[in-house]
């Protein structure tokens, strides 16, 4: 059990550099656990930072070969026992640090305690989350007992009450390690199903399978949508980090080996998303607080795909209409919300352009795959009809942050499908000239099945 929670560790927080430990109980009245440090009979006392309710103080406690774990001698095991002062009324709102030398360490607990914390007292966790970070960074966080006594009124004061920016160390995680802080004030997506920050290890190979099953359905829509007289494009809107990679929490390569080995092929019907987005100005196609590409980046998309295409081109829209508003990612950081400002298109450029919404399917059940919407505008720039199987980048298109938006006001008729796959009896059905299939770097893990 020990040698599968060390390697956990190890997979789980690199960061440790060689210092491992776990919390395996936490009281009111103490935290019991064990570290690995360098090997002795008799370990020097250890220095443990707690953080509580906006306090923090240095803790030096002894160490002892615990019984029953000298088969893990040569691991260099010792169990810790550290009393709390004062007492704590909640377990989740306490923070434990390893000291060594001028370095600080998290000490995680053990995963059935992580589940017993989950979502339990957040405002603590976030608060315990920053001060930390701070620390590891030597970061001088100003006036905590604003958060502090936040947390312990429940009124967030101005910290909520009004809109405030500031700045946070990056490689913060939020509580469920789903986002993460970035710099240039950019939140990024960390883990999920999708393990994104996987995606861009130095080390990660490319799946030769993967990059096969996706050659061949690529190559197959694009024959098949010529039968039916339709055109194909096919496009993979990268992640944030891909477009702005000097902004990530990290250093990393740029797009993940799937996407560069997918854009270096040639493939037919193939539209580089990261190529149009890879400019001077990239920073400003991503929202700061989302994952998707706010009305810039979609605008960006949209005008370089009419160039592909060798469409008409519409002037610039004029980006007119200001609001504040927080993300997907900026919605992890519970109960506190990180928000931005944003910039859109009050119109757009054709002023003659007035789609609508003809008819809209949303599944019982809520779920996003099979959501259908379509568009037909009366006064198009361009007569094409057009198909597109896509995800939430595209969406209803009510709004200018939404590819759909661009692409109803631009062309005849509009129909979205939300679907990894393409499907060819709803091209049989509906004729259109051209035939959009989108996907996201983080989904292209697993090839679409048509």
């Amino acid at each position: 059990m020990l040698r599968k929670l060390l390697n956990r560790l190890s997979k789980r927080a690199p960061e440790f550099k060689g210092i491992h430990g776990i919390i395996e109980r936490c009281t009111r009245k103490q935290v019991m656990g064990w570290l690995v440090t360098s090997p002795c009979d008799n370990p020097e006392p250890q220095n443990f930072i707690v953080m509580y309710q906006g306090k923090n103080w240095v803790e030096r406690v002894e160490l002892w070969h615990r019984p029953g774990l000298s088969d893990y001698k040569k691991d260099n095991l010792y169990g810790f026992r550290l009393f709390l002062k004062p007492r704590l009324r909640d377990t989740a709102e306490a923070s434990v640090l390893y000291c060594l030398g001028r370095d600080f360490y998290t000490i995680p607990s053990m995963p059935e305690r992580e589940i017993e914390l989950a979502g339990v007292k957040s405002e603590a966790h976030f608060y315990n989350l920053v001060f930390a970070n701070a620390l590891l960074q030597n970061i001088s966080i100003q006036q905590p007992e604003l958060i502090a006594e936040s947390l312990k009124t429940g009124k967030h004061h101005e910290l909520s009450d009004s809109v405030s920016e500031f700045l946070l160390p990056a490689g913060i995680k939020s509580h469920y390690e789903t986002a993460i802080t970035g710099k240039d004030g950019h939140l990024f997506l960390y883990g999920g199903s999708n393990k994104v920050d996987k995606l861009f290890d130095h080390d990660a190979q490319l799946n030769e399978d993967l990059a096969e099953k996706w050659r061949a359905i690529i190559a197959k829509r694009f024959t098949q949508l010529e039968q039916y007289d339709c055109q194909l494009l096919q496009m993979v809107i990268p992640e944030k980090q891909s477009v702005i990679p000097g902004s990530y929490y990290r250093e990393i390569n740029g797009a993940s080996p799937l996407l560069r080995h997918l854009e270096a092929q040639q493939l037919p019907g193939w539209f580089s998303v990261l190529e149009a987005l890879s400019d001077d100005v990239s920073k400003d196609y991503f929202f700061k607080t989302d994952s998707h590409l706010n009305s810039h980046g979609c605008w960006r998309v949209f005008e370089a795909i009419l160039e592909h295409l060798e469409l008409a081109p519409v002037s610039q829209p004029e980006f007119n209409r200001l609001r504040t508003m927080c993300g997907d990612l900026g919605k992890k950081f519970a109960p506190y919300k990180l928000s931005e400002h944003d910039v859109s298109p009050s119109r757009f450029p054709v002023t003659s352009s007035k789609p609508e919404l003809v008819t809209s399917f949303i599944p019982p059940d809520k779920r996003h795959i099979g959501r259908t919407y379509h568009w037909r505008n009366n006064i198009p720039v361009s007569e094409k009809r057009v198909l597109v199987f896509g995800n939430s980048f595209f969406e209803k298109g009510i709004n200018a942050h939404q590819l759909t938006w661009w692409f109803a006001h631009y062309f005849a008729e509009v129909i979205f499908i939300w679907s990894p796959d393409m499907n060819i009896g709803m091209v049989k059905k509906h004729k259109p000239d051209l035939v959009i299939c989108q996907s996201i770097e983080r989904f292209a893990r697993l090839a679409p099945s048509y």
